[in-house]
C-alpha cells in the first residue's frame, strides 16, 4: 500500500491535480505502476482508494481543523489498524481511516485522536463509487 498526498502524487506523476477526474486517474496510474492499494490523501477533501476491487472516493463530513498536521499518518495508521482488525473491507478502512484523519486535524498540536474520537466522525464519512 502506498498513501501519497496531493503534492506528493504531482510530483511522481509530473503533473497537476485539480479536478475530481485528476484525482481519480492519479489513484488509478499510481497503483498501475505496481502497488498493490493506493491511499491518494486529498486533505479536508478526503481520499481516493484504489485497489484491486476498483476505486472508491472518501468524503469526510466538514470539521473545524485546528492543527491538521499529521492527519495523513492517522489516516494511513487507521486504515492498516481496519484491515488488520476487521473484515478486510478496503473502501470500510479506508472510511475508517478518514474518520481518524479528520479526527485528528480537529485537535491542537500533532495529536491523533482516540478510537472514541474517530468513532464519533465515522458514520458521517460518506463512501462514494470512484467511476
Amino acid at each position: 500500500m502506498v498513501a501519497p498526498n496531493q503534492q506528493e502524487a504531482e510530483r511522481l506523476l509530473n503533473t497537476a491535480l485539480i479536478t475530481r477526474a485528476h484525482f481519480l486517474e492519479a489513484a488509478s496510474r499510481i497503483r498501475k505502476m505496481g502497488a498493490e492499494s493506493v491511499i491518494l490523501s486529498l486533505g479536508g477533501r478526503g481520499a481516493i482508494g484504489a485497489s484491486e476491487r476498483g476505486i472508491v472516493e472518501v468524503v469526510p463530513p466538514r470539521v473545524d481543523a485546528v492543527c491538521p498536521i499529521g492527519a495523513g499518518d492517522a489516516l494511513a495508521a487507521a486504515f492498516v489498524w481496519a484491515m488488520d482488525n476487521h473484515e478486510p473491507d478496503f473502501a470500510d478502512a479506508l472510511r475508517w481511516g478518514v474518520a481518524a484523519g479528520s479526527a485528528s486535524a480537529r485537535l491542537p498540536g500533532v495529536t491523533f485522536a482516540s478510537l472514541a474520537q474517530t468513532k464519533e466522525v465515522y458514520p458521517r464519512v460518506e463512501v462514494r463509487p470512484g467511476g
